[in-house]
Formats: structure tokens, sequence, C-alpha cells
């Protein structure tokens, strides 16, 4: 079993090994084509994020559910006819059915020695999952391309216009209607697009993880229903780092984009010879991309709005996990920085764990009806009801490796992507 400390040493060991590695990969990309280029660039820029998500827990100490119960999809859908494995990733609910993607991703970079690069060496189908969460079991995965993908579907959104869009983040992203199976790729988008979100006017908000450029941070993309490009932010490098934006989120209220990022240090060490960290911040923009604030300090993992323009935040402020909730029409303070001080005087502030894993993830925020669910890396979920109440519950573990990505509640269960398998673990609600 992998300690924290043995997953802390495991952590630096591929962040920093992984500095070098970049320079040198940027000067091999460039005697390779457009497209090789953009592939490696992005690749060894993202994995300094999975060296981040690759997270062993001590978790067989942690209750299982008698009543939980985690549903797999066939056998056709979890591997592929090259024989890549693939598991369950982020999520979104319509009517009924929950659309996820579906990516080789960590099992190949973990088959091939944590080498990120590893998907990309074979090929496979690529497909979008879907589930019932009415009848509790699989539907046939909506197909974009029955072979020869260089990697699978990665962020789903479940759009109003009926379509499913999806990135992927070594591939183009693109659209499908799961009525008729008919597929849009969005070319001019190119690759590198992670996550998605309702942005303004129905339209479509994707990070860009990483830039094609050397040296380059990553930005905010605004597409059209059709996958055109209408708006592309780059985002602000402090000194000494890189951006690489993850989770997108628009506030109506205010026509304001909300950006969590990574931010990558250009070197693996400080000038006094001390190790680099890994820092993390969410930009305020406004509709032409100007940076409004900057909050470094607390830790916001994800953030989600509500068509009425209600924020919530997942917060980490040391071992503590805390949602705060922004009421609609929340005028931040415009200064440069933001901090944890004045950020809590707005809204409400509410405790969910006091002791947060500081190697869990708070993965998604869904919201069902009047309760705001939170689901991270290590099955643990939170649930906030709109009266105050909250509750919380741990979703059955199958190893050490496994992530959990997305969880939603429909009728009398909560339900959760689950990337053991191309899996879907559901528990019966508690009874009021």
């Amino acid at each position: 079993m992998h300690s924290f400390d043995a997953y802390f040493r495991f952590k630096e060991q591929v962040f920093y090994g992984f500095s070098a590695e970049i320079r040198r990969s940027v000067e091999k990309a460039r005697s390779l084509s457009a497209k090789k280029t953009h592939l490696l660039v992005n690749a060894i820029l993202f994995s300094f994020f999975v060296s981040g998500c690759q997270a062993p827990f001590p978790l067989s100490s942690k209750p299982r559910l008698k009543q939980a119960r985690t549903y797999h999809a066939p056998l056709s859908t979890r591997r592929a006819p090259n024989e890549e494995e693939f598991c369950a990733w982020f999520g979104d609910a319509r009517e009924g059915v929950l659309y996820f993607g579906i990516s080789a991703f960590w099992n190949e970079y973990r088959r091939d020695g944590n080498n990120p690069l590893a998907d990309l060496d074979r090929t496979g189908p690529l497909q979008i999952g879907r589930y019932d969460l009415e009848r509790l079991r699989f539907l046939p995965p909506l197909t974009i391309a029955t072979k020869d993908a260089p990697t699978g579907s990665w962020d789903v959104l479940a759009h109003p216009n009926g379509r499913i869009y999806f990135s992927s983040l070594f591939d183009l992203s693109g659209s499908i209607d799961p009525r008729s199976g008919e597929v849009e790729r969005f070319v001019e988008a190119g690759l590198g697009l992670n996550e998605l979100a309702l942005g303004p006017n129905r339209k479509i908000l994707a990070s860009r993880y990483a830039s094609e450029e050397s040296g380059k941070s990553g930005s905010v993309v605004l597409l059209s229903e059709t996958g055109k490009v209408e708006k592309e932010f780059s985002l602000r490098s402090p000194p000494g780092y890189l951006t690489s934006p993850k989770t997108v989120a628009y506030d109506p209220s205010m026509q304001r984009i909300w950006v969590v990022s990574d931010l990558v240090p250009h070197e693996a060490q400080t000038p006094s010879g001390q190790s680099a960290k890994f820092r993390y911040d969410t930009r305020i923009l406004n509709l032409e991309g100007h940076e409004l604030v900057a909050i470094e300090a607390p830790e916001i993992l994800f953030v989600r709005f509500d068509d009425a323009g209600t924020g919530y935040l997942a917060i980490r402020n040391a071992r503590k996990l805390e949602l705060q909730i922004l009421p609609s029409r929340t005028a931040l303070p415009m200064q440069a920085i933001l901090h944890d001080e004045t950020l809590r005087n707005f809204g409400t502030r509410i405790l969910l764990s006091e002791n947060f894993s500081p190697y869990d993830f708070v993965q998604e925020i869904t919201l069902s009806g009047k309760q705001v669910v939170l689901t991270s890396w290590s099955g643990e979920v939170h649930v906030w009801n709109s009266d105050g109440a909250t509750w919380h519950a741990q979703l059955p573990i199958r190893d050490e490796i496994s992530l959990y990505y997305t969880g939603v509640i429909h009728g009398a269960h909560l339900c959760a992507t689950y990337c053991a398998d191309v899996a879907v673990s559901c528990i019966p609600l508690p009874h009021p």
C-alpha cells in the first residue's frame, strides 16, 4: 500500500523529471510536423498535471457501503480491438441519461511506466458512454470514430440543444447528436481542449490546457454551437510559471468567466536550489478576456454556477474542505489579488470536512434540483441541500489508483463515473 509519503516522493520524481524533458522535447518537436509538434508539447506539459492526479490513497480503512453497487459496461465498450483498456471520465446528465468520456489515458499511462505519451502509441475507437439513471443500466455508447482515434473522449457537455459536446486533448473535439448519430469535429478549434462548460448565449467555454507554442500559457476558448472559435483568451503567466487552465465556468448574472488553473514552474529548482512548487489560482475574466481578479488563496478546486448566477466553489483551506456559495450578482472587489479574508465575506462558507486529504481533489460539482454534489477522486461525496442540511458518503473502492470523476443525483440514487473501468457506482440516497 502506498502511504502519503510514498505518493509525495512519486509526485516529486515525476514532476521534476519532466522539467528537463520539456526543454529537450520542445527542441526535438521543431523537426516534426505541425500536428506532431502540437501533440508532443501538449502531452509533455500535461504530464505535470497527471503527476498530481495519480493519487494512490490509503483507502482500505474507509467504510464500504453494503447497498452500493458498481455497474460495469459491456466488455466491448471497455476494450478496443487492439486491447487498449478504457475507463470512465467526466460526465454530464440530461433527461435521465448520464453521458461521460471514455479514455484509455490512465491505463496506458500506468502500463507504460507512467508515460503520459503512451495513449498515443495505440489507436482505437472514440466513444461517449451513456448510463440510464432511471433503470441503472448502460446504454450503447455514442460512437464518434470506430477506429484509429489517437485518444478517447475526456470531458462532455450535454447541451440544451440536444447535442453532446466532447473534448479530446490529443485529438479534435466536437459534438454528436445522440438521436441520429451525426458527428461534427471542430477542426478550427485545434487540439488541447480539456474541460467544457456552458457559456454566454448557449455557447461553449473550453479550457486549452497548454499552447502549441513553446513557453506560452494555455487559454480559454469560446466556441459557437457549431464549433467555430469566436474568441480565444491567452492567460497571464506569473514570473517563472506557465498558466494551464483546467475548469471553466460562466456566471450569467455578472457576465464573468471563472478559470481555475495549474501554475507550472519553468524550472524544477529555484535559484537557491530548492524544489520548485506547483501553484494554483483562479482568475475572473470579462467577456473580452480581460483579467479582473486573481484568487491565489485559498485554493479553489472547482467552481460551478447555476442558471440564475449562484456560484458554488469547492475550497481547500489547509486540511479543511469547504463549500462557498456566492449569491447571484455577487460583485467581488475588482483588485489584482483577492485574498481569503476578503473572499469569505461574500456569501456563505460551509465546512464539509475537517480532514480532507492533501492528495484528494474535488473533481466535479453538479447541481441536482436543490442539491449540490461534490465528488472527489477518492470517492468521498459531499451533498449540500438548499435547506442547509449536508450529508456525506463514501463510494465503493476497487483499488488504490482508480479515480472518481462526476457524481449526480437522479431519483432515489446518487451515481458517479468511476475510472476503475468503464464503470458507474450508485448508492441509494439516505432517508430524510
